[in-house]
């Protein structure tokens, strides 16, 4: 595709108004997001590192609250007064009575006095007492060493709890040690909840021995709503993790929901060690999100108080890049309008100058400079203009030419073009005048070539008859001679050896035009000169082509000739031919209705000229009224469509064929006809040439 200086000179103040801009808002975009992502990811980890002080102190604190009324109240002395009075430890009956009464313990209702005996008894007191004053906690129970309820703030699901995860735990620990359950849902408090438990200690006769286990239930969202993160308007996702990507729960607004589902694995990767830290990451969704992350750690340095069973859990605060990114991408639009705006501005501000200080003189030079092609081509000028009406067009564009005013290069240029075209045209119109002269000299010279040429070739065709009287036989010729220029390398040529016999030699020179011409004159001469030779045509065309190779070989150049030689005898009616490499011709035998070709496998029979011996051969066959031969040379066949395909062989036969009774006038017409028209609208493209003979019986 060819775009105009003008198009170009658009192209390149938009390319140089909007490169620039391009490549700021790339810039701006890398840096932007690259910004964002940061400031983000590290007000995401400082809202982690937050929320998880903040949980853990909470946690810490009602942790400590917890021990320090279980030590001031002496639970632990209580449990065991409580369990003084009881009866001694029998296994077997109390294995039946605490299955009997988890039995019964659904069906009890606040009222009974079995549930009455466990929820106001002076320790049940006590605890409700705890969590009238701390509403943090939920419900608080205590079991004796053997796991059955004594005491319980509230009904709970179960009367014996030693078959709990939490019991056992807790049953094993030593003093001042207690196991600490992550979050989960508590259906007797129902709330969500983290458990506290641990073992009740009391000096007895035979040493320090647990006399029970106290469970606290504690209210989870106490601890995660006393622990805020973010500003209400621009609350992300937060989340409880474990280290092995578990949700433990999903804080947003007010609520809080415990979740099964599990984070990304590259995201949970994050989650190991120490240290908090934020990424771009994979978490929930299929695109990336800006997540912060900092561990949940308890922190007892300074009491003597040891936890155990909380698993490691994580604060995890996340965002969708798509947000995060929102801003950015906002204000990229907003700088990509403005700028398109005055890279349009200033790309038109641009153009109106150059146009008017470049493109216009460019404009004018280029216009002189095609006037002044058009008037110094050598082609002939269309008809609606003359070669004055040319020049003056050029004179008037050298004068615009020669008015451009810039004050730079151009004007320079302009000055030098106009003084150069007025020049060519000077020279053009002497040179002109010159060809014209050597045109019509030439022209001349190819008229007298032609008609040279023309006359080389027989004018008359001789008349021959039979020397036997009761014979009427005579011959018919007729030719067709279409050279593709003004002179060809196609000829024939007609030798009367007697007044019975006589030859008709066709040939057909490499290429076309002048040189082809002169070839042809030389065998012309050569053929009169070898005519003793004539009657056989082996030996005729070897005598030919020595003394042809002999000419051409000092030339230099590659120059050789298709030939075929036929000699018709009417006294003896035979045909006697040979080839030189040229198309077989066609024999028209209209006794046996069929056309034949006379050599149409021939081999060994090379071009004339080609080397300085060969060998040809004589063939011979019996003649008959009407039999009709037809020689011609490969232009006849070898014209193309407008598809390129050639007429052929083949279908000149079929042509031949289906028009073989016609005379051999109208035939070779029909011939000319239809190649003339199968090659349309290009037309041919080689020398053609076609010469017919026809034995004829002619009237006493």
């Amino acid at each position: 595709m060819n775009f105009r200086i003008r198009s170009k000179f658009i192209g390149i103040l938009v390319i140089a108004s909007l490169l620039p801009l391009g490549i700021a808002l790339i810039v701006f975009r890398w840096f932007g997001e690259h910004y964002s992502r940061q400031s983000e990811g590290i007000r995401f980890k400082e809202a982690a590192v937050h929320f998880s002080y903040s949980m853990t102190h909470s946690l810490v604190s009602e942790i400590k609250l917890f021990n320090q009324w279980c030590e001031l109240r002496k639970i632990a002395s209580s449990v065991n007064a409580e369990q003084a009075g009881q009866p001694a430890w029998d296994e077997a009956e109390d294995v039946a009575a605490i299955q009997a009464t988890e039995a019964l313990w659904p069906t009890l209702n606040p009222d009974s006095p079995r549930l009455q005996a466990l929820l106001q008894n002076e320790l049940s007191l006590q605890m409700q007492a705890f969590i009238a004053n701390n509403p943090h906690f939920a419900e608080i129970f205590i079991t004796d060493q053997m796991g059955r309820l004594i005491a319980a703030t509230q009904k709970t699901s179960d009367y014996w709890q030693a078959d709990e995860a939490w019991w056992q735990a807790a049953v094993l620990l030593d003093e001042h040690m207690l196991n600490l359950e992550a979050l989960n849902y508590d259906e007797s408090a129902q709330v969500h909840s983290i458990d506290i438990s641990l073992p009740l200690y009391q000096v007895t006769a035979t040493g320090r021995e647990i006399v029970g286990v106290i469970k606290a239930v504690l209210d989870a969202s106490t601890i995660f709503y006393n622990s805020p993160v973010l500003d209400v308007k621009d609350v992300p996702t937060q989340e409880v993790v474990l280290n092995s990507g578990l949700v433990l729960v999903n804080i947003q607004n007010t609520q809080i929901a415990p979740l099964t589902k599990q984070i990304n694995p590259k995201a949970a990767a994050l989650l190991q060690g120490r240290k908090p830290g934020w990424a771009l990451e994979y978490v929930d969704h299929d695109e990336p999100s800006v997540i912060g992350f900092a561990p949940i750690r308890l922190h007892l340095d300074d009491s003597e108080l040891q936890v155990y069973g909380l698993r490691p859990m994580w604060a995890v605060i996340y965002r969708d890049d798509t947000l995060v990114m929102a801003p950015v991408n906002r204000r990229v639009r907003q700088i990509t309008q403005i700028g398109i705006l005055l890279a349009g501005i200033f790309a038109w501000t641009g153009y109106a100058i150059a146009s008017r200080k470049i493109i216009q003189p460019i404009t004018k030079l280029r216009l002189a400079s095609e006037a002044v092609s058009r008037t110094v081509r050598l082609e002939e000028q269309p008809k609606r203009r003359s070669k004055l009406q040319a020049a003056l067009e050029s004179s008037v564009l050298l004068e615009e030419v020669r008015s451009i005013q810039t004050k730079d290069e151009i004007e320079e240029l302009a000055r030098e073009f106009a003084f150069m075209g007025q020049r060519i045209l000077s020279y053009q119109e002497k040179l002109e005048s010159e060809i014209a002269l050597k045109t019509d000299e030439i022209e001349r010279d190819l008229e007298f070539a032609r008609e040279f040429q023309v006359k080389l070739m027989p004018q008359k065709y001789p008349r021959l008859q039979s020397p036997l009287k009761s014979d009427m036989m005579g011959l018919d010729f007729y030719h067709i001679y279409k050279p593709a220029s003004s002179v060809s390398g196609d000829f024939f040529d007609v030798l009367k050896l007697s007044d019975s016999v006589v030859g008709i030699f066709i040939a057909d020179v490499m290429g076309h035009g002048v040189r082809s011409a002169l070839v042809t004159a030389i065998l012309t001469t050569l053929i009169h000169n070898l005519k003793s030779h004539a009657d056989q045509p082996a030996d005729f065309l070897q005598q030919l082509n020595s003394h042809f190779h002999k000419i051409i070989y000092h030339s230099g150049e590659l120059i050789f000739a298709s030939a075929f030689y036929l000699v018709l005898d009417l006294e003896n009616k035979t045909a006697r031919y040979a080839s030189a490499g040229h198309p077989s011709p066609l024999l028209v035998d209209r006794r046996d209705g069929r056309v034949v070709q006379l050599t149409p496998h021939l081999t060994n029979n090379p071009a004339l000229g080609l080397f300085p011996e060969s060998d040809y051969q004589t063939f011979s066959r019996a003649t008959n009224p009407h039999d009709l031969f037809l020689m011609f040379t490969d232009g006849v066949f070898e014209c193309s469509d407008s598809d390129g395909v050639e007429f052929g062989q083949a279908r000149l036969k079929q042509l031949v064929e289906a028009n073989q009774s016609t005379d051999l006038h109208t035939l070779m017409a029909l011939i000319a006809s239809t190649i003339k028209q199968y090659s349309e609208p290009h037309g041919l493209d080689d020398d053609v040439c076609l010469v017919g003979v026809e034995f004829l019986e002619r009237n006493g």
